[in-house]
């Protein structure tokens, strides 16, 4: 066995990668287009090459956005055990989070990878990434919020993201948040249903999933003719704004 070469998003032929994925997955050999597939569907895919020999691979799939995982991992069985599976890996989750992380192959600037940043990027402070940031904007958002002295359920977030700000708050009742069966129906009318104040995160990367953002296009960056802002809070690359409801 000669040195094991590990690439990202090398050239392969079908018919060794249908052999293999066959071998790997005991089925029969198919006649699938590979190579089409993962050019058009994957963030990336990385191949080990024994010689020629196609010996490893493993896709990184993903929604063309946010999320990317791991599928298909493959080794020939003549070459198991020695540490290719691990290799695959190896190169397949930091390179496809850089891969996520750049603007130019990735509007939605990073997605999940946005998480990886300490790891990927250790020059950076730790105290300026997410998610030590969103912990620190739970804080002072929460810090805020309690000393306006709001009633219950005049605040509207969304829970999957404003998590940290509701923790810190000691009157979380002063929230309606995604769990609360009203949310949806405050949601599309703030206004009747006595909500007074929308937080709202920068729609950057996973958090354009945020249901405010989603319910009102640019409402972070303009408010979306529903609200005044009231307040930014901002620390390690988070960003949300506090809009006051208009009436």
């Amino acid at each position: 066995m000669s040195e094991v070469r590990v690439v990202w998003r090398a050239g392969f032929d079908n018919a060794a990668l249908n052999r293999l994925h066959a071998e790997a997955f005991d089925h029969g050999v198919g006649v699938h287009d590979w190579l089409g597939q993962v050019r058009a569907h994957s963030l990336g895919w990385v191949c080990a090459f024994d010689g020629d020999d196609l010996v490893g691979f493993v896709n990184v799939a993903w929604d063309g956005r946010y999320h990317a995982f791991i599928m298909d991992t493959s080794v020939a069985f003549g070459s198991k055990r020695q540490g290719i599976g691990r290799a695959l890996i190896a190169l397949a989750v930091p390179v496809g989070a850089v891969t996520m992380l750049d603007p130019g192959q990735n509007p939605q600037a990073g997605g999940e990878a946005f998480q990886l940043r300490p790891i990927l990027f250790p020059s950076e402070s730790l105290a300026t990434i997410t998610p030590f940031g969103q912990y620190n904007i739970g804080h002072e958002a929460a810090t805020y919020l309690d000393g306006m002295h709001l009633e219950n359920g005049t605040v509207l977030v969304d829970g999957a993201m404003g998590f940290p700000i509701i923790l810190e708050s000691n009157h979380p009742t002063q929230f309606i948040t995604t769990p609360d069966r009203d949310f949806q129906e405050a949601l599309l009318d703030p206004t009747s249903f006595g909500v007074k104040y929308l937080l709202v995160p920068e729609d950057v990367g996973y958090q354009s999933l945020d249901a405010l953002n989603r319910a009102y296009p640019g409402i972070y960056q303009t408010g979306a003719g529903v609200g005044q802002l009231v307040k930014q809070f901002s620390a390690g690359g988070n960003n949300w704004r506090l809009y006051q409801v208009g009436q």
